[in-house]
């Protein structure tokens, strides 16, 4: 088994950061396999060039619940899609027997954080 490293330098086994998975919003069955897979394909199915600025459009009615309306700069789609689409982040909890869970990671300084309980 092949683990992915974070920027944090932590390995996180794919399985454990929710990998593989499928789109929740394409009738396509296709399997992406690491966020980097998954990644391009939100950005050619799921997002619009509009002025210079990219839009997310992952989500219920092709809108994504936590994405400016006015669209971002490339940089800031990237950790848009990091921060709520395709890296989860790894909690170890002494009520999960020791086993890993994925939970919703946080944005700090560009630099997505692992946070360990």
């Amino acid at each position: 088994m092949s683990l992915k490293t974070a920027p944090s330098g932590f390995a996180i086994p794919p399985k454990a950061a929710g990998y593989p998975r499928k789109c929740s919003y394409c009738s396509s069955k296709t399997e992406y396999y690491d966020a980097s897979e998954f990644g391009r394909h939100l950005r050619v199915a799921h997002s619009t060039k509009e002025g210079g600025s990219f839009v997310c459009k992952y989500g219920e009615n092709g809108v994504c619940p936590h994405f400016p309306p006015e669209g971002v700069s490339d940089y800031d789609y990237e950790a848009h899609l990091r921060k709520f689409h395709t890296v989860a982040d790894i909690a170890l909890r002494p009520e999960s027997g020791g086993k890993t869970t994925t939970t919703g990671g946080e944005m700090d300084g560009g630099t997505f954080t692992i946070h360990r309980v």
